[in-house]
């Protein structure tokens, strides 16, 4: 601040509010951004606005005004004179790149990007914004990558394979048949099956009978085979 007041003192920042031209302001606001007194940069350029009452010189003044107030850190203000500046004059590269510092220093890295490559398409020979370019697009490559490798691992069930049965407890299993619907505490079971094809003989055997049972006390209930004999149509 004493820095500040000193500059003031020495280049009579007071005298030329009321004296000097916008063209004076302009001269005077870039010597003390030469030197780093970005505030009283600020306020050379802001009262050679006021000055500029044709406005010619209000782009180049912006957009310097913007650069003082981009060194301190008012990241909105040096926005809003790179923005005014671009309307003003939008074929001039300077005022593209203003705008990309501010959206740069505002971690508005897509729009500052989009920014200094539209001032690159108005000096293609630059080669300060070919390299600012790059860095921001590796920039929002590798904090890309941080974002996704921060986000939680998302675990999937995995599937158990199926186990096949030994063959005697597959046979076993054939016998039980699950049931829902069975109340009988025991069921003989009378079925048909094919003959051996001696259809001729009248003690030959047609079929099976079968004795089943439910069982209720396993779930889900299960019919279970007690007895297989040998059946005949002459059986009583």
């Amino acid at each position: 601040e004493e820095v500040s007041v000193a500059h003031i003192e020495r280049f009579g920042l007071r005298e030329m509010e009321e004296e000097s031209s916008a063209e004076q302001c302009n001269a005077k606001g870039n010597r003390m951004l030469g030197i780093q007194d970005f505030v009283t940069a600020a306020q050379y350029y802001s009262a050679g606005l006021d000055r500029d009452a044709d406005k010619e010189l209000h782009p180049v003044l912006l957009s310097n005004r913007s650069s003082a107030n981009a060194h301190t850190g008012q990241w909105t203000l040096a926005l809003s004179d790179a923005d005014l500046c671009v309307q003003l004059r939008p074929a001039w590269p300077r005022g593209h790149a203003c705008r990309g510092a501010a959206l740069e220093g505002m971690e508005r890295l897509p729009e500052a990007l989009e920014a200094f490559k539209a001032a690159q398409q108005l000096s293609p020979a630059n080669p300060e914004l070919a390299e600012i370019i790059s860095d921001i697009q590796q920039t929002i490559v590798e904090r890309s990558m941080s974002a996704l490798l921060q986000k939680p691992v998302v675990e999937l069930p995995v599937q158990q394979p199926v186990q096949q049965q030994p063959m005697q407890k597959r046979n076993q299993a054939q016998h039980e048949m699950p049931s829902s619907n069975m109340t009988a505490d025991s069921i003989h079971l009378e079925r048909s099956m094919v003959g051996n094809g001696n259809m001729g003989g009248e003690d030959k055997v047609a079929g099976v009978g079968m004795h089943i049972m439910l069982d209720e006390n396993i779930n889900p209930p299960r019919i279970k085979i007690l007895n297989v004999a040998e059946w005949s149509p002459l059986q009583a």
